[in-house]
């Protein structure tokens, strides 16, 4: 098989990224709707979209794209993925402006899970989020999707390696609620570790 018939697959490997991210973010923030409020908040996002029920259908609404990424193909997909793309430059756009505050700003991306400190490093992220939308886009241009390469049996190893990859990089940065705080033991009214009292 040429490098032609190969490349199409490659497309496969940011469309299973974005779905990943989408699914852990949306279900993160389903499970942490506070964090989701305080996140508004703080990204300062406008008026007209800061409602409680913008607040409380943009987890379901990354769920949605998340899934639908995985399972359409073609003019479908496309649309997806534009609509993936212009969600992630939206965050890109909030996450820009808040990394040039001099204040420090929490943008609760993932919930209460990770560090939601935001930073040149989450502008990075995203910058990295929204190429990879860019080329979901392609892939969807390209009808080239992940039900239709699970359907060929010689992409099949492939999206199983690449879906393997997108798990460990999502696990790697996953931290657990309360991690930072288990770490350092917690002080008294007086400043002492309350584990030194008997």
């Amino acid at each position: 098989m040429g490098d032609n018939a190969r490349m199409p697959s490659a497309l496969l490997l940011p469309l299973l990224t974005c779905s990943a991210v989408l699914l852990v973010s949306g279900v993160a923030k389903l499970r942490s709707p506070d964090a989701v409020d305080a996140a508004f908040t703080s990204l300062e996002v406008r008026q007209v979209l800061d409602t409680p029920l913008v607040r409380r259908l943009s987890p379901w609404a990354e769920v949605a794209l998340g899934v639908a990424l995985l399972v359409t193909s073609g003019a479908a997909l496309t649309v997806v993925a534009l609509l993936t793309l212009a969600l992630f430059v939206a965050y890109l756009v909030l996450i820009v402006g808040a990394v040039r505050r001099p204040e420090p700003v929490d943008c609760g991306c993932f919930g209460a899970l990770g560090d939601s400190r935001v930073t040149r490093v989450t502008v990075w992220r995203n910058v990295a989020l929204v190429l990879s939308a860019a080329l979901a886009v392609v892939a969807g241009l390209r009808d080239v999707g992940v039900v239709g390469a699970l359907a060929d049996g010689d992409a099949l190893g492939w999206v199983a390696a690449a879906a393997l990859s997108a798990a460990v990089a999502v696990l790697v940065a996953y931290r657990a609620p309360g991690a930072v705080e288990a770490a350092e033991p917690a002080l008294d009214g007086d400043g002492n570790h309350e584990r030194e009292k008997t």
